[in-house]
């Protein structure tokens, strides 16, 4: 009986150890004046590994801004190896912020946002911006602005590059991503599944901030970031199966 036990509690942990979630998760940082631009940027990139894609959590970490060279438009990510079919989800859910019109905030399912040709270089990259155009990403509606949202003024720095200046002309429209809660774009790529590592496929991401593809800032390093959960989880279910095994032998 008890060897019996034992093959079961073996195989109740083989069954947990092949489910667990194996999601990578790695967070770029870029931070600085973009070339080309005068004014401090900083932005976040946190990529997780899905089946079949990568999550994007995008975070302008810039809280107040004072013009659109602050703005995140654009973002490519530096491959060492090719994202098979690699193309950009643009329905979901996102914060939209528009200076022009009330309410201020509301709920969008599109994120305004489309794949373009590189920003840099002729290697392996994917790239995309708000308002893609040809070979490059004109300005439009839909760049990311950090901040906490709630109201425009909150935004006391910013000029009229931002708000528009009240003419309902496009720069004044923006999704909120910020450090709590960061814009997400998925990338669907046949190649990539949840047991790869975000640094098989990407080596840097470059940001491009405000309304011209110069305003480029390059990640160099980036952090990897555990997945707690999954061993909580772990631990969890391992505590109760050794619990219903010993009652079991004791009976």
């Amino acid at each position: 009986m008890r060897n019996l036990l034992k093959f079961l509690l073996l195989s109740a942990l083989m069954v947990m150890l092949a489910g667990m979630a194996q999601a990578d998760q790695f967070t770029f940082t870029v931070s600085g004046t973009p070339s080309g631009g005068n004014q401090p940027a900083s932005a976040q990139v946190a990529i997780t590994t899905n089946n079949g894609s990568l999550t994007l959590a995008i975070s302008n970490l810039i809280s107040n801004p004072t013009a659109q060279g602050q703005i995140i438009t654009g973002l490519q990510l530096n491959l060492t190896q090719t994202l098979t079919g690699a193309a950009l989800q643009t329905s979901g859910s996102w914060t939209q912020l528009n200076f022009n019109t009330s309410p201020f905030s509301s709920t969008v399912t599109s994120n305004g946002w489309g794949t373009t040709s590189a920003f840099t270089g002729s290697g392996k990259n994917f790239t995309i911006c708000a308002g893609p155009s040809g070979g490059g990403c004109s300005w439009k509606p839909d760049g990311i602005i950090g901040g906490s949202g709630g109201s425009a003024s909150n935004y006391s720095n910013a000029n009229p590059s931002i708000t528009g200046n009240g003419n309902g002309n496009s720069h004044g429209t923006y999704l909120l991503g910020n450090g709590t809660s960061a814009a997400k774009f998925v990338v669907t790529a046949s190649n990539v599944t949840s047991s790869s590592k975000v640094t098989d496929f990407i080596s840097s991401v470059t940001v491009q901030f405000g309304t011209t593809s110069c305003t480029l800032l390059t990640s160099s390093g980036g952090t990897e970031v555990p997945e707690p959960a999954s061993f909580v989880l772990f631990g969890t279910g391992l505590a109760s199966i050794v619990g219903v095994m010993r009652r079991k032998l004791r009976a």
